[in-house]
């Protein structure tokens, strides 16, 4: 009854019905169908599928103009939502929260402000779960009693420490939250001493036990290390012999954790014979112990500003699994031979041992393919090597920009800290042709062993990445026409190839626009089910390449022996894995997301910390997005602070959605993406992670477009899969960690 049910309220054209109204539709005569009905709707409207009008009839959230978001309190009251089914985030005033704190999943409903600001504003109707379980921040002690002085400035709610478990005050410590008495009152229990509050680092650690990373694993982990015992002479007899192959590894000068190693070999009909070379860590971490049980909880490697929070122990990570040079390590290879159109036209996947030729850094491979005399690279066989591995990623990359995988230019800031974790400097990255290089096999590899286990039809692990919403894209073709770039789209079913045309002719003044689609994008996660890779537009792609770093590439390596090596593919088998991979896929996805979020506060935790000092200069700056509530501009270090809409006094600005722009209600005066604005820094606070500025004047530039095909240096596919964070991420103070 309840698919019915939802089969008819799902249908385009719903109108809304009453308790007797659905009865009738579905011919319900008898009392306990009657009643049945009656217990489902009241189902769906707790569940907030449906809600009841005054006429008793039962609606759409969005046709009561209803929805269902997050809320995000900032430190003068106010906040915003975010919301699936609306294109940008809604404004809260602080009379309309209604008791709902930060993280928190509310009901609330659209409603018109009533003060200056956003002509839109949301009202919180109700809290439907609270956001926040754990938090972090220090012990005191007032009264005889033990509270948790929040690290979230925002969370307002008092904190009453029950079980200390050996914390003291001025610890920092992390809290697990059992009872909300009140939005104002909660009590918790110590869960993780992080340390005390003047160390070193402890700024960042405390960010990392928020998200739940810890730097060090469990005793039960390190005795099975310790007790690993490995029959090489076994392995290298049964395994394929590749240690007289000219095999390098390309990573970050201070890398530790080498994944994955490659050649490129020029094959007599001309073709070019692709190796891509990758720890075979699942080797080493075999399911259910507490080894992989460790694995799993964190899922990934997280990257942060002075550390490295590893997914595995560094005796596996940077050690045993670890393509360091010299030494002879296990792997899974896939070698693809690859024509000069960059078609795959045939692979191998198989276990083999390596000893890779040398360890090469971006730099010094990019100053190769420079010719730059001042290179450390010498030996004639690895200067030949880069060439042709060059040759063969510029084919790879046409290749994939044909058929529409999607190009941004974001510009990314390297946070350097001092040995006391203060920073000191933020510059801007640069994605050249060594990382190019190594971005481009590691896609052709994840797309080939993707390829080659969909036709097995066996459960597997994809990485998927979902057409983006049609009204959502029809916006960012809006806001694009506005700023004078041709749009061809007619209506038709939107394509990738479409979409990076516009990348394509996007100038550099304008490279907002860059962001505001990558957020108007589906997020890429894990999945049991291959749906392709919208923004590779890829009809195969999986994770095999980083297992070191990623849980998620573990099971793929696990999935392959099991097929291709082993060859068990029997029935029992294969609905073990079918629940092994859908848990994985739900498990690697969020804890992605977690990691993901970590890095990002930190980032703007320190580049917070660092513009504190700055409070009342002046800068330029570019503005980078739009909203209903004001402007974020970014300084060409990649700083970025919101000019708050209630700040513009000179004018009373009006928010023009479809256009992402705002417009002067009595000069008329427009700010909208790309525009250069000169500010002032008003405020930069470490413990909230905002950046405030205010307006010193507009500058109105005519805006020049490039040609089209012409490229920023920062310019790199923009999706996780190769972007390659343990390299983007590292400083020189975390080769130690």
């Amino acid at each position: 009854m309840r698919e019915k049910i939802l089969e008819i309220i799902y249908q385009d054209n719903y109108q809304p019905l009453t308790f007797e109204g659905f009865c009738e539709v579905l011919q319900v005569t008898s009392e306990s169908e009657k009643e049945e009905v009656h217990n489902i709707l009241q189902e769906l409207e707790n569940e907030y599928v449906l809600v009841k009008n005054k006429k008793r009839k039962y609606m759409h959230l969005r046709d009561a103009n209803m929805y269902i978001g997050k809320i995000n309190i900032k430190a003068k009251g106010f906040g915003f939502i975010s919301c699936n089914d609306l294109s940008s985030d809604v404004y809260v005033s602080k009379d309309d929260i209604n008791g709902s704190l930060n993280n928190d999943e509310v009901l609330f409903k659209l409603v018109p402000s009533r003060k200056k600001g956003p002509s839109i504003s949301a009202k919180v109707l109700k809290v439907l779960s609270r956001g926040i379980k754990y938090i972090v921040g220090e012990v005191v002690k007032e009264n005889n009693k033990y509270y948790l002085k929040s690290d979230d400035v925002l969370f307002k709610t008092v904190l009453e420490i029950r079980n200390l478990n050996g914390a003291v005050p001025e610890h920092k410590v992390k809290v697990e939250i059992f009872e909300y008495i009140s939005d104002k009152k909660a009590l918790c229990d110590v869960i993780e001493i992080i340390g005390h509050k003047n160390d070193v680092g402890v700024d960042v650690a405390s960010v990392a036990s928020k998200y739940g990373f810890v730097q060090d694993f469990s005793k039960e982990v390190y005795e099975e290390i310790n007790n690993l015992n490995v029959d090489y002479d076994y392995e290298y007899k049964r395994r394929r012999d590749l240690t007289s192959k000219l095999i390098v590894t390309i990573d970050g000068a201070d890398a530790k954790d080498l994944d994955d190693a490659v050649t490129v070999e020029k094959l007599p009909n001309g073709n070019y014979l692709l190796g891509v070379y990758i720890a075979d860590v699942s080797f080493y971490v075999r399911e259910n112990t507490h080894l992989d049980q460790a694995a799993f909880e964190r899922s990934t490697s997280v990257y942060l500003v002075d550390r490295v929070i590893p997914m595995l122990p560094h005796k596996l990570s940077n050690d045993l699994c670890s393509l360091n040079p010299y030494t002879e390590k296990l792997i899974i290879g896939c070698e693809m031979e690859i024509n000069k159109d960059g078609e795959v036209l045939n692979s191998e996947i198989f276990e083999g041992y390596i000893k890779t030729y040398a360890r090469l850094t971006y730099e010094e491979v990019n100053k190769v393919l420079k010719n730059n005399p001042n290179t450390a690279i010498t030996d004639p066989k690895i200067i030949k090597l880069i060439y042709d591995m060059h040759e063969l990623s510029q084919i790879l990359t046409k290749q994939r920009l044909l058929r529409g995988s999607l190009e941004f230019n974001i510009p990314e800031g390297k946070i350097i800290v001092n040995d006391q974790g203060e920073v000191i400097d933020i510059q801007l990255r640069v994605h050249d042709q060594a990382e190019r290089i190594i971005e481009e096999f590691m896609i052709i590899t994840n797309e080939t062993v993707a390829q080659r286990i969909y036709w097995l039809e066996l459960p597997f692990l994809y990485r998927v990445h979902d057409e983006p919403n049609e009204q959502k894209l029809k916006k960012f073709f809006l806001i694009a026409k506005n700023l004078g770039y041709k749009v061809k789209n007619k209506g038709k079913k939107i394509t990738p190839l479409e979409i990076q045309n516009i990348l394509e002719d996007i100038s550099e003044e304008d490279q907002g626009l860059h962001t505001v689609l990558l957020r108007m994008m589906a997020k890429a996660v894990y999945s049991e089910k291959n749906i392709g890779h919208f923004g590779l537009a890829s009809k195969y792609y999986t994770h095999f390449t980083s297992p070191i770093r990623r849980y998620s590439d573990l099971v793929v390596h696990r999935l392959i022996r099991k097929y291709l090596f082993e060859h068990n593919i029997h029935k029992d088998e294969i609905e073990r894995l079918t629940k092994i991979v859908i848990e994985a896929a739900h498990q690697t996805s969020v804890r992605e997301r977690d990691a993901i979020d970590c890095e990002n506060e930190v980032n703007d935790m320190k580049k917070a910390e660092y513009m504190e000092k700055y409070v009342g200069e002046e800068f330029e700056g570019v503005i980078s997005s739009v909203t209903n509530f004001g402007m974020f501009v970014m300084l060409p270090n990649t700083v970025e602070g919101l000019v708050h809409v209630l700040d513009m006094r000179d004018d009373y600005y009006i928010y023009i959605e479809d256009l992402m722009m705002l417009i002067g209600e009595r000069t008329k005066r427009k700010y909208r993406i790309g525009d250069k604005v000169k500010v002032r820094l008003l405020s930069a606070n470490k413990q909230t992670r905002e950046i405030n500025f205010n307006l010193v004047y507009n500058k109105n530039i005519k805006k020049v477009k490039k040609a089209s095909g012409q490229r920023g240096k920062n310019r790199h596919s923009g999706w996780d899969h190769e972007k390659r964070r343990k390299d983007r991420h590292r400083s020189k103070q975390k080769s130690s960690s």
